[in-house]
């Protein structure tokens, strides 16, 4: 169990499954775990152990099934399965290699990894779960010209402030934006896509492009992109 709260601590309670891993940027991070000695009959003699720490910006929380650290158990390469200490060190390898890889990235390749180890015929439930304290990744697309003129500056003034990747599309809105900050737009010639007008720059925007050329190509992107592509 991971519970976190929104704005406090982190709380992990594990019993009868692998060791989670928690990272602290490309480091491996050990709060004060507790531990209880179960004394039920059933269950005499077993360990629950939890903790609770306050999680910082780019930590992870990574847990999985023993299906990941027994993967590949009896084959010749491992012989008594993959086990927890390298599948940490494989999670920290992911890490290092690639620091900003996503939640959904890094338990695919621990799952993929499994899964080779396995030879492709899985013995047991093979599943990973990453939690990433990341900040948020916001995004503005700024199109289209207000229909009254007086709330030209309103636009420009949301555009200014937003605190994200910042994107203009349409000459009348860049047109706009450049006018209200006294900002050059930058013409070019750099074809991003032979489909297309090619991009210019503009000083606090992080993309100025045509209008409904590149949206329309945008749509038709998104609209075939699955889980299995890559944007």
């Amino acid at each position: 169990i991971i519970d976190i709260e929104h704005n406090g601590p982190t709380k992990i309670l594990e019993y009868d499954n692998p060791e989670c891993l928690i990272l602290r940027g490309k480091e491996k991070f050990e709060p004060n775990w507790q531990c209880i000695i179960l004394q039920s009959e059933i269950n005499a003699g077993k360990e629950l152990r939890y903790c609770t720490f306050t999680p910082q910006r780019e930590d992870r929380i990574i847990a999985w099934s023993d299906g990941i650290t027994q993967s590949g158990l009896g084959s010749k390469e491992y012989p008594l399965g993959w086990e927890l200490k390298r599948a940490q060190d494989f999670a920290l390898l992911v890490v290092k290699n690639e620091h900003k890889v996503s939640a959904r990235k890094l338990s695919t390749k621990l799952v993929n990894m499994a899964y080779v180890n396995d030879n492709y015929h899985p013995k047991d439930d093979i599943s990973a779960a990453t939690v990433y304290f990341r900040e948020p990744r916001k995004l503005l697309i700024t199109t289209g010209p207000p229909f009254d003129k007086e709330n030209d500056a309103k636009l420009v003034n949301e555009f200014k402030n937003f605190k994200g990747k910042k994107v203009i599309c349409g000459a009348t809105t860049g047109d706009i934006i450049s006018r209200e900050l006294n900002v050059e737009i930058e013409d070019s010639f750099e074809f991003t896509d032979p489909d297309l007008p090619p991009i210019s720059h503009m000083k606090g925007a992080d993309l100025v492009t045509e209008g409904i050329l590149t949206l329309g190509k945008a749509t038709e992107i998104l609209s075939k992109h699955t889980e299995n592509s890559t944007l």
